[in-house]
């Protein structure tokens, strides 16, 4: 792994991670090759508790983050984060609450359930933005925006990094799964934000994981792939070796 000073100044930032010239730094794509290992998220949207259990624990070891997914926090509200955090002390869980308002307070509520990560909906208000990462910093949690119908999505990444985002995600919604689409906005947000700080989301699978290797990603979050693949350990592996590959 590259020394995180000489990161920096190849980067244009400091070495506190601050860009030196946060109006004009812009992030190389071609220069991200190698610099770190990609991390693989599993989102878990639909299960019971007893299969998102069961798949956590066949998934230990080749997922990098457990995704406690929005449908299933509205089916079992943060009792889905207790319990996961219960079974498995020292996985890392990510409760995709999708914060619009009230950033603080539901952001609070995600960590003390036991989740390492939320997220805040990267189109917020300042306010709503500014209360979570407050939350996520007195919590010793991370914060994950996601930036799902941002309009301006280079410049509102460059202000959510800025601000201390810890985590900016390119997200293809379920509903429209067009990875053209995801491309070109990880194209976008690519310029704008170091390379460990963006993680893609969207139609990732066998045949699509490798367009994605080029923006050099924190962290990829795959869903239905492994959900549905026969032996899902595998596909994680699948994937994981595919792209390292590409």
């Amino acid at each position: 792994m590259i020394d995180n000073k000489i990161f920096c100044v190849i980067i244009g930032m400091n070495d506190k991670g601050d860009a030196k010239n946060k109006k004009t730094a812009q992030y190389s794509i071609g220069a991200r090759k190698e610099f770190f290992h990609m991390k693989l998220q599993y989102a878990m949207d639909t299960f019971s508790m007893e299969e998102a259990l069961d798949k956590v624990n066949c998934l230990l070891g080749v997922v990098d983050v457990f995704e406690i997914g929005t449908p299933m926090l509205l089916r079992y509200g943060l009792e889905a984060v207790r319990t996961l955090r219960a079974h498995y002390p020292q996985a890392c869980l990510l409760a995709d609450a999708k914060i619009m308002d009230g950033g603080e307070l539901e952001a609070d509520m995600c960590y003390q359930a036991g989740a390492n990560i939320t997220t805040v909906m990267g189109l917020a208000n300042p306010g709503t933005l500014e209360g979570a990462l407050r939350s996520a910093r007195r919590c010793g949690g991370r914060l994950l925006a996601d930036m799902l119908n941002v309009t301006d999505l280079t410049a509102q990444a460059a202000h959510l990094h800025d601000m201390g985002v810890d985590l900016i995600c390119v997200h293809n919604a379920t509903d429209v799964l067009d990875m053209q689409r995801t491309v070109a906005e990880a194209q976008r947000v690519a310029q704008a934000v170091p390379p460990e700080c963006l993680v893609i989301a969207g139609g990732i699978n066998p045949d699509t994981v490798a367009q994605l290797k080029r923006f050099n990603p924190g962290t990829l979050i795959v869903g239905h792939a492994i959900t549905v693949a026969h032996n899902p350990r595998e596909m994680a592996l699948t994937l994981r070796r595919l792209y390292e590959n590409a």
